[in-house]
């Protein structure tokens, strides 16, 4: 996480929970978008304050989902793909992500009327507990 003082005191760490994060993230994006910060500093400061809580939400066990084609995955790789049909019904599978695919598309061979239109990180594996 990056340091940085508010009022000129370094912020405590306190417990939110996972719906406040995520409307605090749909907040803080819907102003980004509507333009409500005017300085290159502000702008700045409010998408890294974004970043750390998109972090914090994944580390939290929180599937996040990213609108494809505007966010790309930063490797190539495995990732969740929400999937839409014509008729407008949606799917998660999983799918490779390879932007330089020879013969296949980035998210490899989609049906004819299926189209990716968000990804996310998968998620750790079930990992029972073990029993004595």
């Amino acid at each position: 996480m990056s340091e940085f003082e508010l009022n000129g005191a370094r912020p405590r760490m306190v417990s939110i929970s996972l719906k406040a994060m995520k409307d605090i993230i749909s907040l803080l994006e819907h102003e980004l978008t509507e333009g409500e910060f005017e300085t290159d500093a502000e702008i700045s400061m409010v998408k890294a304050l974004l970043d750390e809580c998109r972090q914090a939400r994944e580390s939290a066990g929180q599937i996040v989902w990213h609108k494809w084609p505007e966010e790309k995955p930063p490797v190539k790789g495995r990732f969740l793909v929400t999937e839409k049909i014509k008729n407008e019904m949606l799917f998660v599978s999983m799918r490779i992500f390879d932007p330089e695919g020879k013969h296949n598309p980035p998210w490899g061979f989609l049906l004819g009327g299926i189209e990716a239109i968000a990804w996310a990180e998968m998620p750790e594996p079930y990992k029972p507990k073990e029993t004595k």
